[in-house]
């Protein structure tokens, strides 16, 4: 058994309880340089899966909840996809050296190249102003992700919120969904449909980038229809026979 966490500024650990090596032995994992200039913290649970290639990747997205209006152009809020490459075993090593620029893919362009065996995962840059606003969900190879940007013209207004489905392996931009005015929770998956929680109110059908409508708004709730599966299973998956939210 091993314990995975990304702390407040989003570098990510692992703690050890396996009976190989040192009980309670912490190490870490990845390095994502936040500052109070970036604004890149960490406030969610990652989202762990094993993937086709039989690593166990863990996900999360950052931003300060604690001031979603501030706007600045030093602000630089990520999503991040990371390997753990010694999963099952537990290796103490210096992660702090693995950093964005140094051991992850940029996928933020569209047609970018996925990360190879060499790489520890991906990266995506959020737009200006940016911030993850809840834990990444997981669903067929797909990432939801919900982002709010403030309004720059009308600070005092609510900004807007967005779903983005980014490929689990890559990153890449998958589908992108306006769910209008507030701040919405993460993504919920509850047979076959995408539920998210929005402060802002009012009702309306939702449409992605091509105009077609792939959902709708009902005052503070919001039901998806997820697009068709994103990739090949593979032949390892993860059942969760207990779970425990902190707050």
């Amino acid at each position: 058994s091993m314990i995975y966490v990304a702390d407040l500024e989003s570098k990510k650990w692992k703690f050890n309880l396996t009976n190989k090596g040192t009980l309670y032995d912490l190490t870490p994992i990845f390095d994502a340089e936040a500052t109070i200039e970036n604004d890149r913290m960490e406030f969610y649970q990652i989202t762990p899966t094993i993937g086709t290639d039989g690593n166990l990747w863990s996900y999360y997205g950052t931003g300060n909840q604690q001031k979603v209006q501030t706007i600045s152009t030093n602000i630089n809020n990520r999503i991040f996809g990371i390997k753990d490459k010694n999963f099952p075993s537990y290796k103490a090593i210096n992660g702090l050296s693995n950093t964005a620029s140094s051991s992850l893919k940029n996928t933020t362009s569209k047609g970018s190249a996925c990360p190879t065996d060499a790489d520890l995962g991906w990266y995506v840059n959020l737009d200006a102003n940016e911030r993850v606003t809840g834990k990444i969900a997981l669903y067929n190879e797909i990432l939801y992700v919900t982002r709010y940007r403030p309004d720059t013209n009308q600070i005092c207004q609510p900004g807007k919120a967005t779903l983005t489905e980014h490929k689990n392996s890559c990153g890449t931009l998958d589908r992108k969904i306006e769910l209008g005015s507030g701040i919405a929770t993460g993504a919920v998956i509850y047979k076959d449909n995408i539920y998210l929680g929005v402060s802002g109110t009012g009702s309306e059908d939702l449409k992605d980038a091509d105009g077609k409508v792939v959902g709708k708004k009902n005052n503070n709730i919001i039901v998806i229809t997820p697009k068709a599966k994103g990739g090949t299973p593979g032949s390892v998956k993860i059942t969760p026979e207990s779970w425990r939210e902190i707050f």
